[in-house]
C-alpha cells in the first residue's frame, strides 16, 4: 500500500514495509502514528480513520501533492523544451565553438611544431589572422543568426548555465597558467611558454561553451 504523509516541512513516501523516523514518527504499510507536538494522532490508512487529522497536517498534505504535481509539470516541460529546436543562445554558443576551432586550428595547425625558441614575427601574423578570422566569424554568424532568431530574451537559467559553464572553463584555465608558468622556468625562449598558455585559454573557452550546451541540453 502506497502512504504519503506530511508532518510540517517532511514529506514521507513509502511502499510496504515499515520506515522509523525522527521525532517519534513510525510508518509502515497499515497504519501511521504521528506524535511530534501533537499536531496528529494513530491513523489507520486501510480502513476508516480512528481520529481526525489536524487541519495542519491535512494542509501540509495538500501542498505536498501540490509541489509534486508542480514538479512532475515542470519535468515533463523541461523535456518539451529540450526537444525543441535550438534556442538563439545555443546556436550562439555552437557558432562560437566552431569559430573558436577553426580559427585556431588554423593557426597551430601552421606554428606547430616549430624549431625557434623565440616567438617569430610570422607567428604573430598567423595569430593576427586567425583573431581576424575568429572576429569575422562570429560578427556575420551572430548577424545571420539575429535574421532568422529574434527571441534574444534571457532567463534566471541562462544565468546559472552560463555560471556553470564559466566556472568548468575556470577549473581549465587555472590549470593551463600553472603549466604555463612551469614550461616558463624549464624550457628556454618564450615560445612554449606563449603557446602552452594559449592553448589553454583556447581550451578553457571550449569547455566552457560544450559545459553551457551540454546544461541546455540536459537542463538544471
Amino acid at each position: 500500500m502506497l502512504i504519503l504523509l506530511a508532518m510540517g516541512s517532511s514529506h514521507v513516501l513509502i511502499w510496504g514495509g515499515q520506515v522509523e523516523l525522527r521525532g517519534g514518527l513510525y510508518l509502515t504499510s497499515d497504519d501511521v502514528v504521528a506524535k511530534p507536538f501533537g499536531r496528529a494522532r494513530s491513523i489507520n490508512v486501510c480502513g476508516l480513520c480512528k481520529k481526525y487529522l489536524t487541519l495542519g497536517v491535512a494542509y501540509d498534505m495538500l501542498c505536498c501533492v501540490k509541489n509534486t504535481l508542480h514538479h512532475v509539470c515542470y519535468s515533463r516541460q523541461l523535456q518539451e523544451r529540450c526537444q525543441m529546436n535550438l534556442s538563439f543562445q545555443e546556436k550562439s554558443l555552437w557558432l562560437m565553438f566552431a569559430s573558436l576551432m577553426a580559427g585556431f586550428g588554423f593557426y597551430f595547425v601552421i606554428v606547430l611544431p616549430t624549431n625557434t625558441a623565440n616567438l617569430m614575427p610570422y607567428h604573430v601574423v598567423f595569430f593576427v589572422l586567425a583573431v581576424v578570422l575568429l572576429v569575422i566569424t562570429q560578427v556575420v554568424g551572430h548577424i545571420l543568426i539575429a535574421a532568422f532568431d529574434q527571441n534574444t530574451k534571457t532567463d534566471e537559467r541562462d544565468s546559472l548555465i552560463e555560471l556553470k559553464g564559466t566556472r568548468n572553463g575556470a577549473y581549465v584555465l587555472a590549470t593551463g597558467v600553472f603549466f604555463a608558468l612551469c614550461a616558463a622556468l624549464l624550457t628556454e625562449g618564450n615560445f612554449i611558454f606563449m603557446h602552452v598558455l594559449l592553448g589553454f585559454w583556447v581550451l578553457s573557452q571550449l569547455v566552457t561553451i560544450a559545459s553551457q550546451l551540454f546544461w541546455y541540453r540536459r537542463g538544471v
